[in-house]
């Protein structure tokens, strides 16, 4: 599990299948306040508290979303 965690796309991979769950679960709900980024970003921190994870090793692969974001 800790090379999993570890791994470089480890943190990319949690936050496209967050925010895949936040679409999901904004086209189900249908109001405003189930925003998927919004949603996406409460399922992340619930999984790094639940899991343990550190902050750094997620962010390890997160700098990846911040690095495809940023051009935008």
């Amino acid at each position: 599990m800790k090379v999993l965690i570890e791994h470089q796309f480890f943190g990319f991979i949690l936050c496209v299948l967050a925010f895949r769950i936040g679409v999901f679960i904004s086209q189900k709900v249908k109001t405003p306040v189930a925003n998927p980024l919004l949603l996406a970003m409460i399922i992340i921190i619930g999984f790094l508290m639940v899991t343990g994870i550190s902050v750094d090793q997620f962010q390890i692969g997160g700098s990846l979303v911040n690095m495809l974001l940023s051009p935008a």
